[in-house]
């Protein structure tokens, strides 16, 4: 029979195939550090460099988030974010500037960033497969938020704070003497709100505001009023509290007859700086006609529903239509009622323990000696549980250890007569209250007293509104599909925000709340929680079901080629060390997984397969690394671990090394190759190249019926002539053992180190034999 050619261009990997058919011409076993951009076309990655080690700090970079947007906070330049988990329990955030030179240079720290660790299973309990490296990170604009043990945090210059601010907690009054006072007429009263502002970077952010205070002139002639409020004092260990330049506006009704209610109408009277104390005191002087600005919460503005509260502890977060979105929630707090005072009830020598302060009730109030007020003597026993609870409040807020508690309280008169909330500001340390009173007299409601006072929300999302990240109304919420299934990963894209549970894929849509929130595909469910990422306008994430692209119109499996390495990644442990960046400018996704199941938690990803959206071909990296990002400024890829890389992007031969190292780059076509069933006499293989560089390259061949060792065939490139090459064809003869077989498995390999190579293709020359194939 005569001699036949066969030309195959590469197609990308093809990882489980029949050989006999089903897979296209060009199909590879193998496509180490190479990319398939240019349809038909196999070169090398472009290499790496190093710089910066992070092994010094003990630890690996776990997260990095892009810069390029601008100038960001305290910087002259944009750059990105590092997110380095010095080990399982510490973090730190460094800023390293873009660095087009990739010249190495020492990133920068952010200050209170040590307690930035995403929240474990062990210290949360968090229903949904956390790792330990993991933290949900979203821009937005030009400030980072993201998750971590203290809650919320904000990077928006080079501290780490405590994302939105807090609430008002509580207000007293008095009147001030006799003299020429001028604010309150006699027999009159007003009703009073404070909030907190904090100032970041140029914004605003306006807290939720205090329980209303009644004040009423009862004195015989016009009388100032002066306002103490609590200060949310600062809790260095987790970012949470008032600070120095914090800001401070107090708010007052018009006024009303004595025993007429003033209403809720505020407008603003006095606006101040905080430096220090455990309390601030204002001398209200202005009157009706010269009140300021209306309160935000005023039914006329915003309503109090509309209350700026500070975002929820959870496990993921995404912005979308410029709303930013809280999944999977956890709350910490315990609700208390005074029901009875005096003998035999909450009297006189009763204690309260809140987060390990200790506070007496006594006849008179005396902050300085830890002693709440017991009213037994207002004539109305509303009064009398309302002044008690109040002073249960100021005495807590005010304690001279309050700077290093974990709870705060806050009047919620609303709720009825005698009534406060004890809140946690941070989940895991958890609310802690007790009391020697009897239960009947000062009742204790916490939602799960066996979780340290947690209640889990594990489907329910959070939104803040409009353009305020950090101001999350208590009421902004919904529970997506069943409540008991986790959210594990919620992801934006221009028109959807899609919605990873354990119970299925759903689909967040609208301009605004209310949202359209709908099942979307029941069957997708997410393993590898940090390989969901945005790509041309699409959600490529690792399911179930493979590697999978979500968009509007549904869920697409695009893994199939590469299921026999994807989709066994169905273990808690890989799925925490697989990660996958988003290369828009390469137009590729990357998805970096460990060499197999069995690894632990704090196990790197060792290999990476890549993803090109035109050619639809799979390839495959060698390298390790532990989080990627790309920079928008520069198109760099850059990866980290221990040592944070940058790609190289000369657009020149140099691009290709590692370091000034080697890449390793090797490709085999699958066997498909003649007739089937039929022993062939292989003779000839030519390798067709649009350029060849380097000094050598190294051609093996493997057949059916001598799969290994492989032949192998060492090509010294200047023998040809003075490479790089280009076109050229570089033919070689298929050494004798095997040349007969009824398929040939073809190779190629080089270690590229400032050249390139493209391969067009291969060519091969056979005939087949009068002898059957195996016998």
């Amino acid at each position: 029979m005569p001699s036949q050619k066969i030309t195959a261009a590469p197609a990308g990997l093809y990882l489980q195939p029949n050989n006999l058919s089903s897979v296209p011409d060009g199909a590879l076993e193998q496509a180490d550090n190479v990319v398939i951009s240019r349809d038909g076309i196999v070169e090398p990655r472009r290499g790496m460099d190093t710089i910066y080690d992070f092994g010094a700090l003990g630890g690996d970079t776990m997260a990095i988030v892009p810069g390029g947007l601008g100038t960001w906070g305290a910087w002259s330049a944009p750059g990105s974010w590092l997110l380095q988990y010095v080990n399982s329990s510490t973090a730190g955030l460094y800023y390293y500037p873009d660095n087009a030179a990739n010249t190495p240079a020492t990133p920068t720290a952010l200050t209170g960033a040590t307690a930035l660790t995403a929240p474990t299973q062990s210290s949360i309990q968090l229903k949904a497969p956390v790792a330990p490296y993991y933290s949900g990170l979203c821009l937005s604009g030009d400030i980072l938020y993201g998750t971590g043990i203290r809650g919320i945090w904000r990077a928006d210059t080079s501290t780490i704070a405590h994302a939105g601010t807090p609430t008002a907690m509580d207000l007293s009054s008095t009147l001030s003497a006799a003299g020429s006072p001028r604010a309150l007429a006699d027999k009159t009263q007003v009703a009073y709100r404070l909030i907190w502002v904090k100032l970041a970077n140029g914004r605003t952010l306006p807290g939720s505001p205090s329980t209303s205070l009644l004040a009423s002139n009862t004195a015989g002639g016009t009388r100032d009023v002066v306002i103490t409020a609590s200060v949310p004092q600062f809790w260095s260990t987790y970012g949470w509290g008032i600070q120095s330049g914090d800001v401070y506006q107090l708010y007052r009704t018009k006024a009303s007859p004595t025993g007429t209610d003033p209403g809720d109408e505020m407008f603003l009277c006095y606006e101040g700086t905080y430096s220090s104390g455990a309390t601030i005191s204002v001398t209200d002087v202005v009157t009706d006609d010269l009140l300021g600005a209306a309160l935000y919460t005023n039914a006329s503005q915003q309503t109090a529903l509309q209350a700026n509260d500070l975002p929820p502890f959870c496990y993921d977060i995404a912005s979308y239509r410029g709303v930013m979105f809280y999944a999977n929630t956890v709350e910490s707090y315990a609700d208390c009622k005074v029901i009875a005072t005096g003998t035999g009830a909450l009297d006189v020598g009763s204690t309260i323990t809140i987060s390990g302060i200790t506070i007496t009730g006594a006849a008179v109030e005396n902050i300085g000696a830890a002693q709440f007020l017991v009213d037994t003597a207002s004539p109305s026993f509303l009064d009398r549980f309302n002044n008690t609870a109040a002073s249960i409040v100021r005495t807590f807020n005010r304690n001279a250890a309050q700077p290093t508690a974990s709870n705060y309280a806050v009047l919620t008169t609303a709720a009825g007569a005698g009534t406060f909330r004890i809140a946690s500001k941070n989940v895991i340390v958890g609310v802690s209250i007790s009391s020697t009173a009897p239960a009947a007299a000062f009742r204790i409601t916490q939602p799960d007293s066996g979780n340290t006072n947690r209640v889990f929300h594990p489907a329910r999302i959070y939104w803040s509104k409009q353009g305020q990240p950090d101001a999350v109304p208590v009421l902004n919420y919904a529970d997506v599909g069943d409540p008991t299934a986790p959210i594990n990963r919620i992801v934006a894209t221009r028109d959807s925000l899609f919605i990873f549970k354990e119970d299925g894929l759903f689909r967040l849509t609208g301009d605004g709340p209310p949202w359209d929130i709908r099942p979307f595909d029941p069957t997708c469910r997410i393993v590898g929680i940090r390989t969901a990422v945005l790509l041309d306008n699409s959600v490529f994430v690792l399911t179930t079901q493979g590697v999978v692209r979500v968009t509007d119109t549904g869920v697409t499996v695009i893994s199939r080629p590469i299921d026999a390495e994807a989709r066994p990644l169905s273990s808690s442990f890989v799925s925490n060390v697989a990660f996958a960046v988003a290369n828009e400018p390469d137009r590729k996704y990357l998805l970096w997984m460990p060499p197999g199941d069995d690894v632990d938690w704090y196990a790197k990803a060792t290999q990476a397969y890549v993803y090109d959206l035109f050619t639809q071909a799979w390839t495959r990296r060698t390298d390790t690394a532990s989080a990627g990002a790309v920079c928008k400024n520069t198109g760099q890829l850059l990866l980290g671990g221990r040592y944070l890389r940058s790609e190289r992007t000369t657009q020149t031969d140099a691009d290709y090394s590692d370091a000034g190292a080697a890449i390793s780059c090797a490709v085999k076509w699958a066997p498909k190759f003649a007739t089937p069933g039929l022993k062939q006499h292989f003779q000839e293989v030519g390798f067709l190249f649009r350029k060849l560089g380097g000094t050598a390259v190294t051609l093996a061949f493997t057949t059916d019926l001598v799969p290994s060792p492989p032949g192998s065939v060492n090509v010294t490139l200047s023998d040809y002539g003075t490479p790089p090459f280009s076109p050229f064809s570089l033919r070689t003869l298929v050494p004798l053992e095997q040349a007969r077989g009824s398929q040939l498995g073809v190779s190629f390999s080089q270690n590229v180190n400032g050249s390139t190579f493209q391969i067009q293709g291969l060519s091969l020359t056979h005939r087949v034999t009068d002898e059957e194939a195996g016998s």
